[in-house]
């Protein structure tokens, strides 16, 4: 694997002692920064490279290749280290200078900026930053100081359970409560409902189907009989 960084440092150099002195800062930057990387005990780490250096004030792109088949805490490890860097709990000396880090830039493998990481960054911010992930079931922790993939609890999701089965006992509940609902309207209905039979001479009424008797009504007239239909449409309201 390998992790492309540009770092910019803060240094009492000049532009003129810069072009006099380029090559040798660089091959001084090669050392400092390897020891640096193998002190740390970077589990996988295999070599680092300086690829480029510059002036305004010093900016040094380098990269950093690790073997990820022989560790797991490759990247995690490299995270640690290079926030420690970053924020100062760790120095580096090059041409008797200990330069401060001003900031990271991690690029990608053709050089393109990816990620501009601050002195306030958090190890697994930097961890994240250049792709490192946790196997599936943890995640990045880095409470202690250091990047670690630790397993997550299963108390985290209890929170999103509880919701998502109160949701859905709600929606059964409201689907329940208006079945019931439309059921006894429906029955309400059925049982207060007549049906007229009219003819010339007579008027039938069948009552509701659980009266098994049937009435006949003596023949009225038949602006009585429009009258019992004005009357029954009025009570079914």
């Amino acid at each position: 694997m390998k992790v492309r960084v540009e770092v910019e440092f803060a240094t009492n150099t000049s532009r003129q002692e810069f072009l006099l002195k380029s090559q040798e800062l660089r091959k001084e930057f090669q050392i400092s920064l390897e020891s640096y990387y193998k002190k740390e005990n970077v589990s996988g780490f295999l070599l680092l490279k300086v690829l480029s250096i510059r002036f305004g004030s010093l900016i040094v792109d380098y990269e950093i290749i690790g073997n990820k088949s022989e560790s797991d805490s490759f990247e995690s490890d490299l995270a640690s280290s290079m926030t420690k860097l970053l924020n100062g709990d760790r120095t580096l000396v090059v041409l008797n200078q200990t330069p401060a880090i001003m900031q990271i830039m991690i690029k990608d493998q053709n050089g393109t900026s990816m990620k501009y990481i601050s002195s306030v960054a958090k190890p697994c911010f930097v961890f994240e930053s250049f792709g490192g992930t946790c196997v599936l079931g943890e995640k990045c922790d880095d409470s202690s100081g250091e990047a670690t993939c630790v397993k997550n609890s299963s108390n985290e999701n209890l929170p999103i359970l509880l919701i998502v089965i109160g949701a859905s006992c709600g929606s059964l509940c409201m689907i329940i409560l208006a079945s019931c609902v439309c059921w006894r309207y429906q029955k309400k209905y059925a049982d207060q409902t007549k049906v007229f039979d009219i003819s010339e001479t007579n008027v039938k009424v069948k009552e509701p189907s659980n009266l098994t008797s049937e009435k006949k009504y003596k023949p009225v007239e038949r602006n009585v009989v429009k009258s019992a239909w004005k009357l029954i449409d009025l009570e079914s309201i």
